[in-house]
C-alpha cells in the first residue's frame, strides 16, 4: 500500500540525509543536484514541485535542454517572392512528434534519467515489470509538447526554400521552428537570386526581330519587356536575360549588385500559321500527283 512517491520520499530522505548528493531535500526550494559533476536540477520539469526538481514551467530558471518541434510548410512561390504580412503557420502534434521533439532538443536524456530514478525506487519494492511500466510512464507523462499549435510571423521578400522560422520560449522547454519549402509556380522557377520563364514566339519573329511582354511574379509590378534582335533567337532553348528582373536579394548588398538578380527567358519557337497552310497544301498536291502516276503505270 506504499505509494511511489513515499517510497522516493523514504529512500532518497535518507540518502540525502547521510550526507551524499545535494537538491532532494523534499519540500523545499529548488537546490542543485549534480549528476557528474554537472548540475542537472534545471533539466527537471516541476517548478520546485513536490520533489524539490528545478522548472520547466519557470522559464526565467530554465536554461538547459529542450524539444524542439520541426515542421515543413510550403509558401507559394509569389508569396515568398513578394513578401506577405501576418503569414498563419500550424504545427501538426503528435506522439511520435513529441519523442522527436524531445531527441532533437536533448531533454530526452536528463528525463530519461529522472524516470529511471522514479523507476528504481519501486524496483526496491515491487517486481521488474511493475518498474518498467513506470519508468514508460514516468518518460511519456514528462515530454514537454506545445499548447500553442497556430503561430503568425510576417514572410519577408526574397525569402527562400530552406529559410527557417524559429518560435524561441513559446512556451518553458519547448521551441518551434518551421522550414519554408517553395511551392511550384506554372510560369517562374528560382535558381538561386534568378528567375526562369518560357516564352514562345513564331519563327518570322525570331527572324525579324519584335518585343514581348512577360507578366511579373509579384503584383503591382510593370510587365518586363523582352526587345528580340533580327536573327538573335534561331532554336528551341536559346535564352535572353534581363538584367535586374530577377529574385529579390536579402541582406548587404556587394559593389555594383543590383537589389534583384536576373530573369532568363527560355524560347520556345512555333511555326506560322500561313507556313503551315501552305506546307499542308503542298503535301496534298504531292499526294494526288502521286496517286495520278500510279493509275497511269496501271493503265
Amino acid at each position: 500500500g506504499t505509494s511511489p512517491e513515499d517510497l522516493f520520499r523514504e529512500f532518497y530522505g535518507r540518502q540525502m540525509g547521510s550526507g551524499g548528493a545535494r537538491g532532494f531535500h523534499y519540500g523545499r526550494r529548488r537546490s542543485p543536484f549534480y549528476f557528474n559533476g554537472v548540475d542537472i536540477s534545471n533539466f527537471f520539469p516541476g517548478g520546485g514541485g513536490r520533489f524539490g526538481f528545478g522548472g520547466l514551467s519557470d522559464p526565467s530558471v530554465y536554461n538547459g535542454p529542450k524539444s524542439i518541434f520541426v515542421q515543413h510548410v510550403t509558401i507559394p512561390l509569389s508569396e515568398l517572392y513578394s513578401g506577405v504580412e501576418s503569414k498563419a503557420f500550424t504545427l501538426s502534434d503528435s506522439v511520435w512528434q513529441r519523442y522527436r521533439a524531445a531527441f532533437r532538443g536533448g531533454i530526452a536524456g536528463p528525463l530519461a534519467l529522472q524516470a529511471f530514478m522514479m523507476s528504481a525506487t519501486l524496483l526496491l519494492r515491487t517486481s521488474w515489470p511493475v518498474s518498467l511500466a513506470c519508468f514508460i510512464a514516468s518518460f511519456h507523462l514528462s515530454l514537454p509538447h506545445p499548447t500553442k499549435l497556430f503561430f503568425r510571423t510576417d514572410v519577408m521578400r526574397g525569402w527562400k526554400g530552406g529559410t527557417k522560422v524559429t518560435f524561441s520560449g513559446a512556451e518553458p522547454g519547448v521551441d518551434v521552428v518551421f522550414v519554408i519549402g517553395e511551392g511550384k509556380n506554372d510560369r517562374f522557377t528560382r535558381d538561386g537570386d534568378d528567375l526562369e520563364t518560357t516564352a514562345t514566339i513564331s519563327k518570322s519573329t525570331a527572324k525579324k526581330g519584335g518585343s514581348i511582354l512577360i507578366k511579373p511574379l509579384g503584383k503591382g509590378e510593370l510587365p518586363v519587356l523582352v526587345k528580340i534582335k533580327p536573327g538573335e533567337i534561331e532554336s528551341d532553348g536559346q535564352v535572353l536575360t534581363v538584367k535586374g528582373r530577377g529574385w529579390p536579394r536579402r541582406g548587404s548588398l556587394g559593389p555594383g549588385e543590383a537589389p534583384k538578380g536576373d530573369l532568363r527567358v527560355v524560347f520556345r519557337l512555333k511555326a506560322d500559321k500561313k507556313k503551315r497552310k501552305n506546307s499542308s497544301s503542298a503535301e496534298h498536291v504531292d499526294r494526288e500527283r502521286r496517286s495520278t502516276r500510279k493509275a497511269k503505270k496501271r493503265r
